[in-house]
């Protein structure tokens, strides 16, 4: 095991590795011994860091219905964060359900055009006669009074 270095063993050579030690080897910073401890140090001498503590103007009922009004705000705030949260997901997912069902119907569409298109224009042709019909029917309901 190494052996501690002392005052006079320190090299006061530049290019000799000095060793890390927390207090200075040439003895010009006090020993830990000499520094004062608190209990020596004036109370109230200037430049202390001394604070002195003051009572709180609250009572400890007002403080725990600040503190419970504080969290009950907390609480309803981070409700209102996880409910706004809630809700943007459902309308992304609503829009991704809605893009993919125009998709669908676009590919269904595209797919009856090519496989079967005098069937598609059949179907149109009796959209538009039924269309038609119900419409001539409605007009002369409307002016029979």
């Amino acid at each position: 095991m190494a052996e501690p270095l002392k005052k006079n063993e320190a090299s006061l050579d530049p290019d000799t590795p000095q060793p890390f030690r927390n207090q200075e080897l040439r003895g010009e910073a006090a020993s830990l011994d000499s520094t004062p401890t608190p209990l020596d140090a004036p109370f109230g001498a200037s430049g202390s860091n001394v604070v002195e503590l003051k009572p709180s103007p609250k009572t400890n009922v007002e403080n725990f219905t600040a503190a419970t009004q504080e969290s009950a705000l907390d609480s309803v705030a981070e409700k209102y964060r996880e409910a706004q949260s809630a809700i943007s997901e459902a309308a992304e997912w609503m829009r991704g359900v809605a893009i993919q069902g125009a998709d669908r119907a676009g590919r269904r569409f595209r797919y009856w055009t090519d496989e079967y298109p005098l069937h598609l224009l059949a179907a149109v042709a009796g959209l538009g006669f039924v269309a038609g019909v119900l419409l001539r029917i409605w007009r002369s309901n409307r002016y029979e009074q």
